[in-house]
Order: C-alpha cells, then sequence, then structure tokens
C-alpha cells in the first residue's frame, strides 16, 4: 500500500480554523461581567404530611441556588424576583468553564499541526542543504 504524502496546506488550513476560534474563546475570558459559580435547579419533594396533594403525585416544586464556591456546597432557596437576575451570570460561568476546555482541545490541535509542520520543514531544509553541499562540491 503506498504511503501517502504529506500535505502542509491542510495543517496551515487547520491553524487558521484554529485561531479563528480561538478568537471566539478569548472574547468570552475577556468580557468584564460577573461570573457566579452556582446552578439554577428546580427540587421537587413531598412533604410527608399524610393528606397532602404530593402523597397523591403532584410534588412540592421550588426553584433552588446550588453553590459550588463552598465545601460542602450549599443550596438556597430563590426568591422567583431573582430567578432572571441570577441566570445570567451562571449561564455566563458555564459558558465560561465550556470555553476552558475548548482551550485546551484548540491547544491540542494546533501543536500537533505546528509539530507536522516543523517535521516537514525540516525535511525540506535538509534536502536545500544537501543541494547546497553539491553544488558547492561541483564549484
Amino acid at each position: 500500500m503506498p504511503r501517502l504524502r504529506y500535505d502542509p496546506g491542510s495543517d496551515r488550513q487547520r491553524l487558521n480554523l484554529v485561531l479563528v476560534k480561538l478568537s471566539k474563546v478569548v472574547r468570552v475570558f475577556c468580557s468584564h461581567e460577573p461570573l457566579l459559580n452556582a446552578q439554577i435547579s428546580r427540587l421537587r419533594r413531598r412533604c410527608g404530611k399524610p393528606r397532602c396533594r404530593c402523597t397523591r403525585g403532584k410534588l412540592h416544586e421550588s426553584v433552588v441556588l446550588v453553590d459550588r464556591t463552598a465545601r460542602p456546597r450549599t443550596i438556597r432557596k430563590v426568591p422567583p424576583g431573582l430567578l432572571k437576575a441570577l441566570a445570567k451570570p451562571t449561564a455566563r460561568d458555564r459558558s465560561f468553564r465550556h470555553c476552558l476546555s475548548q482551550l485546551a482541545s484548540l491547544s491540542k490541535e494546533a501543536r500537533g499541526c505546528a509539530r507536522r509542520l516543523r517535521l516537514w520543514r525540516l525535511k525540506q531544509g535538509l534536502q536545500w542543504f544537501r543541494n547546497l553541499k553539491k553544488v558547492k562540491a561541483h564549484a
């Protein structure tokens, strides 16, 4: 089976794509808006009273904020008026954490492309050097 030839143009294109993706990730990091390391959740529970509606299946529902900054995690009930105010900083933090993982994978991809390009260019340099020695020997 013939060995495939390396095409440096494909790695250069991939590096360009990585650069475009990286600029989007960096924009998220450079934002000045506050983050909140927490999660908004809906809890559904039974209260335990024998004649309550929750014993027949309709559970009591409440919106809570799970604070991840402290250990152990704390759970606080969210008043309805604060739900919208808390939703944005928690979503921004989720986006920030996602961008951190994207940064790691983009960095890995860029390093791989750069290594292959370096090896290819070293091979080109060696061929150039050998040709240079041949020309000098004939002169």
